[in-house]
């Protein structure tokens, strides 16, 4: 599903305080719920509990537990976790690139 690298684009531009589930559950909501195919908001909930709780039990998580009941963040700790930064910054740029090319045309009138 393309919703979890969603889940860890949001967790990565929230910061160090990170976003409790309901905020993340309802931005992957926003985000990935289309009119042709539908997600209830209570699924999405689900998705997202299920991919927070799989990604936090590992020895080296992707995800951490705040101490704030509900909370989580990225964890900027691992080295394997800033690789996915990178790969995340690099689809950035590599989009601006392409945007930045000037395809007009030159009109000569004679």
């Amino acid at each position: 599903m393309n919703c979890d690298k969603e889940i860890l684009k949001v967790l990565i531009e929230a910061g160090e305080k990170g976003l409790s589930i309901q905020k993340i559950s309802m931005h992957l909501f926003n985000s990935c719920n289309s009119l042709f195919y539908p997600v209830g908001l209570d699924e999405m909930h689900a998705h997202v509990v299920r991919f927070l709780a799989r990604n936090t039990k590992p020895s080296n998580p992707v995800v951490v537990k705040k101490q704030k009941r509900g909370v989580y963040a990225f964890n900027f700790d691992l080295k394997e976790n800033n690789q996915l930064l990178l790969q995340f910054k690099d689809k950035k740029e590599e989009k601006i690139e392409e945007n930045s090319i000037d395809l007009s045309l030159q009109l000569d009138f004679k």
